[in-house]
């Protein structure tokens, strides 16, 4: 039982070595830089390291030792601290979610860790062990009551399992969305060289050369940024592998259990009543290829919340109705959608234009500026299938929304999940007859918002009028004295 006080494994000492080293680093570096630029002070320097290591290897071992959890009731406790005692009690009924993982030092131990999140904190586990047997692990879940033991999972009769295929896998990494975030991460890294090698002004050369390049042609530029463009690539697709390698889902019961990860093993539980709507997600590198990502809005779970609503990475979007039907059928819906009316196009086609404007006056302003152009032309165009993707459909079930940002996304409602309805119409849209629908779930700090600019009137009326008749809280709001 786990009524009493323990401590987590020793191992743990080594996470939480690790866990702040990152930010040591970061904090002390630039210091040890105009220290040792001092050469009258290297001396002391080369004292003061080793006793500051010493001081926190010592500093983490007392760490580990005062850190003891325990389960009384139905609460579970943490006592933590050095100097001060911190206690944490975090009765059951506010637990939304409990996620094992299994990081390269656990494995290396045999051992888990284990977060514990709770309502209104998506953000950040709001209770961490991070160095348990899997037995310990797998009892403590139990009793929170989020999960079983695994055993039991594996001899299930109704176990409903999903599996990333290895095809699917490399197609996923292949498209994933990280090549933007890793490609300017990879620019701003370069930008930032002369901090890390003062005095060398390295990224001042190398812009120095990219205009000097520039007078006599771009073919240097091209081959560079093609050349960053292909490392960004690479990297987004081994992170991919890493993350969502030996993805599965498995349904059981009354909950779904997600594992992934090739060296940081993650499993998260999230109970069926939890999830709030399914998204369907086909971002601009996956639609042209008919593909699609399955995530859950839910009410709050995970210690990472982009990598734990994915439920399904990538599948052909034809096949979605089907993978609900078998892993979540109280969500399965068809995914088509009414069109907008024709006369909601202005109101897409605006700040596009209004976009546009801003960069050709800056174009006609500053030097160089023309660049920009190239960026006007897919906002328009963005713009324009902003409009022909949005849509909507209710039926006895379920609220369908489809709409886009950059990606193409399919929220599916289930009625009974609507937190609050609102219906608006500024006096542009009033004017034409047209109505936003803005529904809201539970789930982060605040909820989500799910909205949909450009219904006809009248069929935003009667949706608001259908699930008003359905007893869902709702609201409604006009900025004209027309009504519908």
């Amino acid at each position: 039982m786990m009524d009493k006080p323990r401590r987590l494994h020793p191992a743990a000492v080594l996470t939480l070595l690790f866990k702040n080293v990152y930010g040591l680093i970061q904090a002390f570096l630039p210091i040890a830089i105009v220290l040792l630029a001092r050469g009258d002070l290297t001396a002391w320097i080369s004292y003061l390291i080793p006793v500051a290591i010493v001081a926190y290897c010592a500093y983490t071992v007392l760490a580990w030792w005062r850190l003891v959890y325990y389960v009384r009731g139905h609460e579970l406790y943490m006592e933590s601290g050095v100097i001060t005692t911190k206690k944490r009690t975090i009765p059951f009924e506010r637990i939304q979610g409990v996620q094992i993982n299994e990081g390269l030092i656990q494995r290396l131990f045999g051992l888990v860790s284990l977060e514990v999140q709770t309502a209104g904190n998506d953000k950040k586990a709001e209770f961490s062990l991070s160095a348990l047997t899997r037995r310990d692990a797998e009892e403590l879940k139990a009793l929170i009551g989020s999960g079983h033991i695994e055993e039991s999972v594996v001899e299930h009769e109704n176990l409903i399992v999903e599996r990333l295929s290895v095809k699917a896998l490399l197609q996923a990494a292949t498209t994933s969305n990280g090549i933007g975030v890793i490609f300017f991460a990879i620019i701003a890294l370069m930008s930032q060289l002369d901090d890390f090698i003062p005095g060398m002004n390295i990224f001042l050369i190398i812009v120095e050369y990219l205009i000097h390049q520039a007078s006599s042609g771009w073919l240097s530029i091209i081959i560079l940024l093609a050349a960053i463009l292909a490392l960004s690539w690479l990297l987004s697709v081994a992170g991919s592998i890493i993350r969502l390698g030996g993805f599965t889902i498995t349904r059981l019961e009354d909950r779904i259990i997600i594992d992934r990860g090739i060296l940081d093993r993650r499993q998260v539980t999230l109970p069926i009543k939890k999830i709030q709507a399914i998204t369907v997600t086909e971002s601009l590198l996956r639609q042209p290829f008919g593909l699609a990502s399955v995530e859950v809005i839910s009410a709050g779970y995970g210690s990472k919340a982009n990598e734990a609503k994915i439920i399904f990475p990538l599948l052909p979007r034809s096949q979605v109705k089907q993978f609900l039907d078998r892993v979540l059928p109280e969500f399965s819906a068809d995914l088509s959608v009414s069109p907008l009316p024709s006369r909601a196009l202005p109101g897409y086609l605006v700040p596009g234009i209004a976009i546009t404007a801003i960069i050709c006056g800056i174009i006609y302003l500053v030097p160089w500026a023309y660049l920009l152009a190239l960026i006007a032309i897919p906002i328009l165009i963005l713009t324009i299938f902003q409009y022909l993707d949005a849509g909507y459909r209710l039926d006895d079930r379920a609220l369908i929304i489809r709409s886009r940002l950059l990606g193409r996304k399919t929220h599916i409602i289930p009625v009974n999940r609507i937190q609050w309805i609102g219906l608006s119409a500024n006096p542009f849209q009033a004017r034409a007859r047209l109505a936003r629908i803005r529904i809201a779930l539970m789930s982060q700090i605040g909820g989500t918002v799910i909205d949909l600019k450009g219904l006809d009137i009248r069929n935003a009326t009667a949706i608001w009028l259908t699930l008003y008749k359905k007893d869902r809280p709702v609201g409604r709001q006009y900025s004209s004295t027309e009504k519908p």
